[in-house]
């Protein structure tokens, strides 16, 4: 047999040798001794809803989970100083909604991720019974310095929390179990489900309780409820036997007591993780792009290739990979739109083709005018300007067999935040290169110096 421990710090002894393990609350209602324990947690068969079109879990009962040492500190585990994943152990369910909270009002591009719910699964708690709430962060410098903020901001330089000792965690977690207990004693709910979600959310104010311990190898929920019944109007009686007497009929007769205003904790639904959390949870964790910022920036590299086959302009577009859409638009050197992309709907345009190069043709271009073609992410907002000349057809220059274009067809092309450089018959051609300039330069330096040697040679001559 070995012996479990609650978070309660009451011990059972099970004939397991698990790491963690469920301890079944039969009859978990009013009158149960862990009546409200905002630690016990629904468990049953995960299974399909049609109507609602998404998994659901049918609750068949409550549990506690158990572990074989119990841990009550929180800390932080993990480096501020990589990309990696870190986490946060805690039994603590504000301080963790705290940690949660401040992550996404600090981080709202969540170059840090982490979200605490309540929603609780059994793999949630680890060996030593605490909760791991888990934080991804973005892969670059931006993420791990959100890591590091995040560690100052609640953390002491060793991992422990900063506002709390262990001793006073202790005494807070024990305190705020006993404190929902007591409010459930004296406000029995209609249903399970609705305990667990008030006592979740009581405000603890009670000083530490002194846990309930059993050493026997029976089912923990076996024994005399020990729940405090004093001051309850409407409390559930217990028989001599134990077991708790059923108030069904009399709540049908008699008006339900409730609790009072000053008692009653709102629902924080801040802290609960929805699909698209699960989502940034997964993209952080694989070092994808999930701020907008940064899914902008997938498009930093784009470029537009303008080239001539045949008598037939095509534009060929690259690096776009931060939009879905792109748009473009061509005029002339007057200004006058020769052709563009439809723009009716934010999906309009023309369609990028993942990981290849997407084509646009340009109709309307005739040889030997000049041209400026702007091509926008309609995602992103990036965009490419290319200004070209359509050559001629009887260009003296047929490179490849292409009239006007280098040797891969090309007559001009541009990228992103970068000045347009175009072919030999481009509109671009004072565009210089930063090796033009600078050959340039060395040229004329030569020729100054060469001018001063012969300069000086003279004038040492006529010294003579």
């Amino acid at each position: 047999m070995t012996t479990y421990i609650c978070k309660c710090e009451r011990r059972v002894k099970k004939s397991t040798d698990a790491s963690t393990t469920g301890n079944r609350l039969s009859g978990y209602a009013p009158g149960h001794e862990c009546w409200g324990c905002p630690y016990a947690m629904p468990y049953g068969d995960f299974q399909w809803d049609e109507s609602a079109r998404t998994v659901s879990r049918e609750t068949r009962g409550y549990e506690c989970r158990m572990s074989k040492t119990l841990t009550y500190a929180s800390e932080f585990a993990g480096s501020i100083k990589d990309k990696c994943t870190c986490r946060v152990h805690s039994l603590d369910f504000d301080f963790l909604s705290q940690v949660s909270a401040w992550i996404k009002d600090t981080y709202p591009d969540r170059e840090i991720f982490g979200s605490f719910s309540k929603d609780i699964r059994a793999s949630d708690y680890g060996s030593d019974g605490r909760y791991c709430l888990t934080i991804t962060c973005t892969q670059n410098l931006k993420g791990v310095a959100a890591k590091r903020e995040l560690f100052g901001q609640f953390f002491n330089p060793d991992g422990s929390r900063k506002d709390m000792t262990p001793q006073q965690e202790m005494e807070k977690i024990l305190a705020d179990i006993k404190k929902a207990k007591e409010i459930f004693s004296c406000a029995p709910a209609q249903n399970a489900d609705a305990a667990v979600t008030t006592a979740e959310n009581a405000v603890p104010t009670a000083t530490a309780a002194t846990p309930t311990i059993s050493e026997s190898g029976a089912d923990a929920s076996a024994s005399t409820p020990a729940t405090s019944l004093q001051n309850c109007e409407s409390a559930p009686a217990a028989s001599a036997g134990g077991s708790s007497v059923s108030t069904a009929g009399a709540m049908q007769d008699k008006p339900l007591t409730t609790v009072p205003d000053a008692m009653r904790p709102a629902f924080d639904y801040s802290g609960l993780t929805d699909q698209t959390d699960n989502f940034y949870t997964i993209a952080g964790a694989l070092g994808l792009a999930t701020s907008t910022e940064s899914q902008k920036a997938l498009s930093d590299n784009g470029t537009v290739k303008v080239s001539a086959a045949d008598g037939k302009f095509t534009a060929d577009v690259d690096g776009f990979n931060g939009d879905a859409v792109l748009s473009y638009e061509l005029k002339d050197k007057n200004g006058k739109t020769v052709a563009a992309s439809d723009s009716s709907t934010p999906l309009s345009g023309v369609r990028v083709k993942t990981a290849q190069t997407t084509p646009i043709a340009l109709d309307g271009v005739t040889e030997g005018s000049e041209y400026k073609l702007t091509v926008t992410g309609r995602q992103s907002g990036k965009a490419v300007t290319v200004d070209f000349q359509a050559p001629a057809a009887n260009s003296a220059d047929k490179n490849n067999g292409k009239p006007g274009a280098d040797k891969n067809g090309v007559i001009a092309s541009g990228k992103v935040n970068n000045d347009t450089k175009a072919g030999p018959f481009g509109a671009a051609l004072l565009g210089k290169t930063g090796t033009a300039v600078l050959a340039a330069a060395v040229a004329i330096a030569m020729l100054v110096a060469v001018a001063m040697l012969i300069k000086t040679a003279k004038a040492a001559k006529n010294d003579r």
